[in-house]
């Protein structure tokens, strides 16, 4: 991520879209970078005008799926986690997502804000994602 060295991070990050301004990858870790930097609604804002301008991308849909998650939005977390896997083409994650989904329209927010079925499916999607996104980028 960043360190925590928030303030170079985004001076980097401004360089890079400065190379390129259309770069999917530039344009959603500068939503993180925003995000991790305390500023939230301009990163949610960018990284929502990414998601109608462009067609669906692993960074961007990662990065938003992490901003839900961490904004506590349940049911758009698990949208991004599913258009995620099928990014992906996860059929694994898929299945753990659609669990989930289902978790949480039985349950909604009050069953994601404890410790609940749809935190532990929650926790498997991300074990899933981390484990292919490792594996892919290994591999890669």
């Amino acid at each position: 991520m960043s360190l925590n060295r928030n303030p170079e991070s985004l001076t980097e990050i401004e360089r890079a879209q400065g190379l390129d301004p259309d770069s999917k990858s530039v344009l959603a870790d500068k939503g993180l970078l925003l995000f991790n930097a305390g500023r939230r609604q301009e990163a949610i804002t960018l990284l929502m005008q990414m998601e109608k301008k462009t067609p669906p991308s692993f960074p961007r849909t990662a990065n938003l799926k992490y901003v839900y998650l961490e904004t506590a939005d349940y049911s758009r977390y698990l949208m991004e986690a599913r258009q995620e896997a099928v990014l992906m083409r996860d059929s694994s994650t898929l299945v753990i997502e659609h669990s989930a989904e289902k978790g949480f329209a039985t349950a909604g927010g009050r069953g994601c804000s404890r410790p609940s079925a749809c935190n532990r499916r929650i926790s498997m999607i991300e074990a899933s994602f981390r484990r292919t996104y490792s594996q892919r980028h290994t591999h890669s």
